[in-house]
């Protein structure tokens, strides 16, 4: 089965569409380069061929944060390039998968517990 993923974000901080193909039960392909412009000037880009799982989330929370696909999953795609590519340390990691969580219109709350559930993950493991 091809599953395919395509969503088109504000195009001041996501020129491209992120577009995606499901691997298995889990994990998910750029079919296309997915860009994601910070508002400093700084560009980054997942490369076509990046896999990722959008959003790592425990089962009892889908039903409030919501689907790996959702509006906060163009922001994990980019937290999960940059936690790969280890350009910057983690909490500057965190800081822009915030930043793109709030580029892509979610909600306040939302990205809030988002972002503490990946620095918190980071302290307790690091």
């Amino acid at each position: 089965m091809d599953i395919k993923y395509c969503l088109q974000l504000n195009k001041d901080h996501f020129p491209l569409p992120l577009d995606t193909r499901w691997l298995d039960g889990r994990m998910w392909e750029l079919l296309a380069p997915f860009q994601y412009n910070r508002d400093n000037g700084e560009v980054i880009i997942a490369p076509t061929g990046f896999k990722t799982d959008y959003a790592s989330k425990p089962a009892f929370c889908l039903s409030w944060i919501g689907s790996p696909t959702d509006e906060a999953g163009a922001a994990a795609v980019i937290h999960d390039f940059l936690c790969e590519k280890a350009t910057w340390g983690r909490a500057k990691t965190d800081r822009i998968f915030y930043e793109a969580m709030r580029d892509s219109d979610v909600s306040y709350l939302k990205r809030t517990v988002m972002y503490w559930a990946v620095r918190l993950h980071d302290i307790i493991l690091n």
